[in-house]
C-alpha cells in the first residue's frame, strides 16, 4: 500500500516550551488514525502543522514522498481537507457553503454528500432550504449546525488526507 503521509521527527513549542517532541508517523492510503491525549497535549498542533496551518521548523511531514514545505499551494490545497472544531461559514447560501469544497458540484451532488455528512434533514428545515444564508461566520445557524456544513464541506472536496481537529465538538450524538 502506497504511504501517503510521513512524518519524521517533528517537534513544536510555544513560548520557549515544547508541545511535541520528535513525533514519528506513518500512514496509507486508506488508514484512519485518530490522536487522543488530554487537553494541551499537542493533538490540535499536530493537526495544523499537517494542515499547513503553521510552518514546520523541526522535523518534516511528506505527502505522497514531498516535503510540504515543497508543494506549491495549489498541488497542496488538493491533497488536505481540514475541518476544525471552530467551523467557519460564508455569508452565502448553505448551497455554496457546501460547494466550496468542489465548485464544480452539481446542486445534486451537495444535497448528496450533505445526506451523508447528517445535515440534510435539519437543511431542509431552515427557512430555505439550501438557499439559506448561513450569515457571517455562520451566525444564523447553530454551532453543530455549522460544524456538520464544514463537515459537507470537507467531503465534498474528496482529498486524499481529511483532518478532523475536534470537529465534532458541537454536533449532535446522532
Amino acid at each position: 500500500m502506497k504511504e501517503l503521509l510521513r512524518i519524521d521527527h517533528l517537534s513544536a513549542g510555544y513560548g520557549g516550551s515544547a508541545v511535541i517532541e520528535n513525533i514519528n508517523l506513518r500512514l496509507h492510503a486508506g488508514e484512519v488514525l485518530g490522536i487522543v491525549g488530554e487537553s494541551g497535549s499537542g493533538k490540535s498542533t499536530i493537526a495544523r502543522l499537517i494542515a499547513s496551518l503553521w510552518d514546520v521548523k523541526d522535523g518534516s511531514i511528506k505527502i505522497g514522498g514531498v516535503d510540504i514545505r515543497d508543494m506549491s499551494i495549489s498541488d497542496y490545497n488538493k491533497q488536505i481537507a481540514y475541518v476544525s472544531q471552530d467551523s467557519f461559514l460564508f455569508d452565502i447560501s448553505v448551497r455554496e457553503n457546501i460547494r466550496m469544497g468542489r465548485p464544480s458540484a452539481t446542486d445534486a451532488e451537495v444535497e448528496e454528500i450533505s445526506k451523508k455528512s447528517g445535515c440534510y434533514d435539519f437543511i431542509m428545515n431552515l427557512e430555505n432550504g439550501f438557499d439559506t444564508v448561513a450569515g457571517g461566520s455562520g451566525a444564523h445557524l447553530s454551532g453543530g449546525e455549522r460544524q456538520r456544513i464544514s463537515i459537507a464541506r470537507a467531503m465534498m472536496k474528496n482529498a486524499p488526507i481529511l483532518i478532523l481537529d475536534e470537529a465534532t465538538a458541537y454536533t449532535d450524538p446522532e
